[in-house]
């Protein structure tokens, strides 16, 4: 039996976990680039449930990158566009106090995990008859 394996060129681990949020929770990865809402964002149709199931979803991506990369804090808040790092201590800060409490984080992070080690898959072809005879 031939085996062939295509190593492909993977995203990095910060693309990843941010893709595997997306198809977690069905969103589009714009959404983890925005910097904040403006002052009309009520006028807008925007909740304030739907504000804090945003800060969230972003939480739990800033606690994800701040343990599975060696990005510093700062480092962090430039890739989403924060002028200051306080945002992103906050977040990681509380997603580690809480995870051990609260069965959803934990449950969160584990999928997003899960799927982020997904997308790093290679791809195998097994029983492959080649025939060269055509090769120019």
């Amino acid at each position: 039996m031939a085996v062939i394996t295509f190593p492909l060129m993977q995203k990095p681990i910060e693309q990843r976990i941010i893709d595997a949020a997306c198809i977690y929770w069905d969103l589009d990865c714009d959404f983890f680039h925005y910097k904040g809402e403006s002052g009309g964002a009520r006028r807008k149709g925007r909740t304030k449930n739907s504000s804090s199931a945003a800060s969230y979803k972003k939480s739990i991506v800033y606690y994800l990158l701040k343990e599975k990369t060696a990005y510093s804090y700062p480092e962090l808040a430039r890739i989403f566009n924060y002028i200051s790092h306080m945002p992103v201590i906050r977040s990681v800060e509380t997603i580690a106090c809480q995870k051990d409490i609260y069965k959803q984080i934990k449950t969160d992070l584990s999928s997003i995990e899960a799927i982020a080690d997904n997308l790093a898959a290679r791809f195998e072809l097994v029983n492959i008859n080649i025939s060269l005879s055509n090769v120019i």
